[in-house]
C-alpha cells in the first residue's frame, strides 16, 4: 500500500495541476484578444493649382500600422490616366533616409497597375511584393494605396516620412505634380 500525502502537501499539487495551467490559459486568451497595435496616422495639404487639375495633389492622408502602410491622396480633378508615386522614406529626417521605396500606381487605357523600385544609397531596383493594391476613384477624386510593412526589405523601419508626386506624359513632355511636397512624419503602429 502507498502512503498518503500528508495535508499540507496538497496544496502545491493542486496549485501546479489546476492553477498553473489556468493561468497560462488565460494569459494566453488575453494576448489573442488584445487589439493590434494602433496604427499612426495623419495628413498634409499642399498647394492647390500648382499642376493640372488631373495630377494635382491638394492632400495627402497616410495610416502607417504594424502591418501595412496605407497613402491617400486627393487630386483636384482625377482623370482617367496619370502616375501618382507615393513614397516612404526610412527613418525620421533626410539625413536617416538610405532607403527608399517607391510605390508606383499608373493608370492606363489597359487598367491599373503596381510596382515598388527601391533605392539604396541611390540606386533603385524594382522589388516584387504580394499583397499591394491599389483604387483609383474618379468619384471621389483620390488614389489610394496598401502595401504590407514586409515589402520593405529587411525590418521595417520604426518610422519613416511619406510624400506623393504625380506625373503623365502630355504632348509628349512630362507634366505634374513634382515639387517636393512636405512630407508627413509618422511612427509605425
Amino acid at each position: 500500500m502507498r502512503p498518503r500525502p500528508a495535508a499540507g502537501s496538497l496544496v502545491p499539487t493542486v496549485l501546479l495541476t489546476l492553477v498553473l495551467p489556468l493561468t497560462v490559459t488565460l494569459a494566453a486568451v488575453l494576448v489573442l484578444l488584445a487589439p493590434p497595435a494602433e496604427a499612426q496616422g495623419g495628413s498634409v495639404r499642399y498647394v492647390r493649382g500648382d499642376a493640372i487639375a488631373r495630377l494635382d495633389n491638394v492632400a495627402l492622408k497616410v495610416v502607417n500600422g504594424g502591418r501595412a502602410v496605407t497613402w491617400t491622396t486627393t487630386v483636384r480633378d482625377l482623370g482617367r490616366r496619370g502616375l501618382f508615386e507615393f513614397v516612404y522614406y526610412a527613418g525620421r529626417d533626410e539625413k536617416d533616409s538610405s532607403t527608399v521605396l517607391n510605390l508606383k500606381v499608373r493608370r492606363t487605357g489597359a487598367g491599373l497597375a503596381t510596382k515598388i523600385v527601391i533605392f539604396q544609397d541611390g540606386d533603385g531596383a524594382q522589388y516584387p511584393c504580394d499583397g499591394v493594391s491599389a483604387r483609383w476613384d474618379r468619384r471621389r477624386s483620390t488614389v489610394s494605396a496598401t502595401m504590407p510593412q514586409r515589402c520593405f526589405l529587411g525590418d521595417p523601419p520604426d518610422g519613416g516620412r511619406f510624400a506623393v508626386f504625380s506625373r503623365d506624359k502630355v504632348r509628349g513632355e512630362f507634366v505634374g505634380d513634382n515639387v517636393a511636397p512636405a512630407s508627413l512624419s509618422l511612427r509605425r503602429g
